[in-house]
């Protein structure tokens, strides 16, 4: 689950906030605030978020210095403005996005999105094998889906165009989603790995064998290796293979 907090002196914009993050699977919020005064020292003294929410213009104490005296409390800080003019002012402090004043859920929804897909595809070629957790955003109809997969848990990845199945130690569960390509594509960049096809995804860790392009995978689930997927993963089978000796033995 997502952790936020929204702060802004406006209870009309911090009500609607608030309930934009209650309305969204995967988000939860840890607190809100209308006096940057109050959200500067509670959040000084409470566990780091993963997300915040905030106006620029409050009285007291602006967003901008606010954000610069608590954002390494926030993993992501969204400043939320009724003027662009802000926008740069807002990247200076290391936010890493902004919602204009109004925005509508659908804006919400397509800022999140958005966030969380960029943090996948900037740690392709970082350490992003050490991940604990997998966040899976998906886009269906009106509403946005976060998924948290455990990376220990997480078997793999099936699908189509329309459909994505998410397959873990626990359960596999379907849903309707026209990303599934590029949620693939973006796992695909973690450390132990490896695509299959163009819409599915295996851990490696969850091999369970292998017989000609079927793989068997620990949760009992069943995929097969598409053809132009085969040399990659023949590659992988043989970088991993352990090759022993055998010596005879002699009856005794």
């Amino acid at each position: 689950m997502v952790k936020c907090i929204a702060i802004d002196d406006d209870t009309v914009a911090l009500d609607s906030i608030s309930e934009y993050i209650k309305q969204c699977d995967g988000l939860s919020l840890a607190g809100r605030f209308a006096d940057p005064i109050i959200a500067l020292a509670a959040i000084t003294e409470a566990d780091p978020v993963d997300l915040i929410f905030m106006d620029v213009e409050m009285p007291n104490i602006s967003g901008i210095e606010l954000a610069s005296l608590i954002r390494h409390k926030t993993k992501h800080l969204i400043f939320t403005t009724s003027f662009s003019k802000y926008a740069l002012d807002a990247f200076n402090v290391s936010a890493d996005a902004y919602l204009l004043k109004p925005f509508t859920y659908n804006s919400f929804i397509s800022k999140i999105s958005r966030l969380f897909t960029t943090e996948i595809e900037n740690n392709h070629h970082a350490l992003a094998g050490e991940t604990e957790s997998f966040y899976i955003t998906l886009e269906m109809d009106d509403n946005l889906r976060i998924i948290r997969v455990p990376r220990k848990d997480f078997v793999a990845i099936s699908g189509d165009k329309e459909i994505i199945c998410i397959h873990s130690t626990a359960e596999s569960i379907k849903y309707k989603s026209l990303k599934t390509k590029s949620v693939v594509q973006s796992i695909s960049g973690y450390r132990g790995f490896i695509r299959i096809d163009d819409f599915s995804i295996i851990s490696e860790n969850h091999i369970c064998s292998i017989k000609g392009a079927s793989i068997l995978l620990t949760n009992g689930l069943t995929l097969k290796v598409a053809k132009s997927y085969q040399y990659d993963f023949e590659a992988f089978i043989s970088k991993n293979l352990l090759r022993t000796k055998f010596k005879a033995l002699k009856n005794i």
